[in-house]
């Protein structure tokens, strides 16, 4: 069963047991001022009156103890729920600041991704252009080798032709030679052949010169043509080489060309989906801040509710504490006896031991409550800490045994901190948080409404009636306690905790 369904379980009982007051005649009592309808009754019926009174008081005690404790533990509840849904909100919000950031971040890489594609795209066409100039360069570099190789082919011919004309020109100078032997031979004779023979010899020895130059400017031009080939090879394979790298280049532009046009349709995309996702962020905060308003204001309500049920814990808390203190024997006198002479007795015991110098005044009244590392729940250490611990058990533990439903009896300082617990509730602490709240009692500081309430009660006594925590579990207690008073200081309160 959750919390809330005990909580009005509890309130129901509640209801019931008063309506159940109502109709005991014991119960009826006059307002405060106006007389009663008969006399009260006397000596051994006034005595079973009060214990009645006091019987029906614990019983409200009990009901309206439970009750604060549900109310109690649901207002803790509800408090937590509403700081982790305070929580959710603020997660919310950053979750819209973040899915801001990625809208504005989305749109800044769509802007460029949009430049990235234009520029790309526009380098394409220019590796496009160079691709095809590379080709036509490579063309012409084949071109140039192969108008080289004619070339060459041509140059061949011409000195093939020249070394024809030297030939030529050998036999010419030959029969210029024979003709000039002849014209020696004849004389005045014939002068016209000699003149003849001697132009031939001229005209020989003009054309051996002119195929020797032709065969030398043949050889050069032969030489240059065939660097010519060479280079334009090169150039052509060069070309070659330059056109496919181009290309490959011109491939790599193309698929990074696809790739900045996806992310482009990719960033409208998260842009879309971030602005969805703000949309819908926006509208569960608005349904988020009104259901927070909503837990706000039924925290603010059971809180009224629980500060109500507070004063009634109060009143029935009074009338025990009236019924006790009437002379009258009830259920809690015994205990409330009992922790009364234990109180006298501890404060005695720490006179006693300051007066042999046991231990100072200011170590038994120290203050500085230093944390013990590591412990949960937190448990700490005073200089009165280890006198306690020698002291105290052996009174504390005599206690446990005067009654079955005596759970505990300790010793707590003003402020509620409780040095030495009965052995049962000192264990050493372990991993388990919760198990250390029901063994580890011992030196805690418990500032809870009974527990304050005990150690700064200056009253001959006062009864209470709670709910104790004990980590996973919860038990309905009456608590009796009685100041502990060293030189007429007030040092604390020595509580007794019994099943209700």
């Amino acid at each position: 069963m959750g919390i809330e369904t005990s909580y009005r379980c509890k309130m129901l009982r509640l209801v019931r047991f008063g309506a159940r007051l109502q109709d005991d005649p014991v119960e009826s009592v006059p307002p405060p001022g106006q007389p009663a309808a008969t006399d009260p009754p006397a000596g051994p019926d006034l005595a079973a009156t009060i214990g009645t009174v006091a019987g029906q008081a614990g019983a409200l005690g009990v009901e309206v103890g439970d009750v604060a404790g549900s109310v109690a533990a649901l207002s803790a509840r509800l408090a937590g729920t509403v700081a982790q849904f305070d929580t959710m909100r603020a997660r919310a919000a950053e979750v819209i600041d973040g899915n801001a950031r990625v809208v504005a971040a989305a749109g800044a890489v769509e802007k460029l991704a949009i430049e990235a594609h234009n520029d790309i795209a526009e380098s394409r066409g220019t590796l496009d252009r160079t691709v095809a100039t590379m080709a036509d360069l490579s063309r012409l570099a084949a071109a140039i080798a192969h108008d080289a190789r004619a070339l060459d082919g041509a140059l061949a011919q011409i000195d093939r032709i020249a070394a024809d004309l030297a030939r030529v020109a050998g036999q010419t100078n030959l029969l210029a030679l024979n003709a000039t032997i002849e014209a020696a031979r004849a004389g005045w004779a014939d002068k016209s052949f000699a003149l003849v023979a001697g132009e031939v010899k001229a005209l020989a020895a003009t054309t051996a010169r002119a195929t020797a130059q032709i065969h030398e400017t043949v050889g050069s031009l032969r030489q240059a043509a065939g660097h010519l080939v060479q280079h334009a090879a090169e150039g052509a394979d060069a070309a070659e080489t330059a056109q496919g790298e181009a290309t490959g280049l011109a491939g790599i532009v193309a698929r990074a060309d696809r790739a900045t046009g996806e992310i482009s349709r990719q960033a409208v995309v998260i842009t879309q989906a971030a602005a969805a996702i703000d949309d819908e962020s926006r509208g569960f905060i608005g349904t988020l801040v009104g259901l927070i308003s909503q837990l706000h204001a039924a925290n603010a309500g059971l809180e009224t509710d629980n500060a109500r049920i507070g004063r009634m814990v109060g009143v029935a808390e009074t009338l025990m504490t009236a019924a006790a203190s009437s002379g009258v024997a009830t259920v809690d006198t015994p205990f409330i006896d009992r922790v009364r002479a234990e109180a006298r007795r501890i404060g005695a015991l720490f006179e006693a031991a300051l007066s042999h110098g046991e231990i100072s005044e200011d170590d038994l009244f120290d203050e500085h409550y230093a944390p013990i590392p590591g412990t949960d729940p937190q448990q700490y250490l005073t200089r009165l800490t280890g006198f306690a611990d020698r002291v105290l058990p052996r009174l504390q533990e005599d206690v446990l045994a005067m009654h079955e439903n005596v759970v505990f009896c300790v010793a707590v300082d003003r402020n509620g901190y409780l040095p030495t617990h009965n052995l049962r509730f000192a264990q050493p602490q372990g991993p388990d948080a919760d198990w250390n709240a029901a063994h580890c009692r011992n030196r805690r500081i418990f500032t809870d409404r009974v527990g304050l309430a005990a150690a700064r009660n200056r009253k001959p006594f006062l009864l209470q009636r709670y709910r104790r925590d004990l980590g996973a579990s919860h038990l309905a207690m009456k608590d009796v306690s009685a100041p502990i008073m060293v030189l007429g200081r007030h040092w604390g309160g020595l509580r007794l905790g019994y099943c209700a």
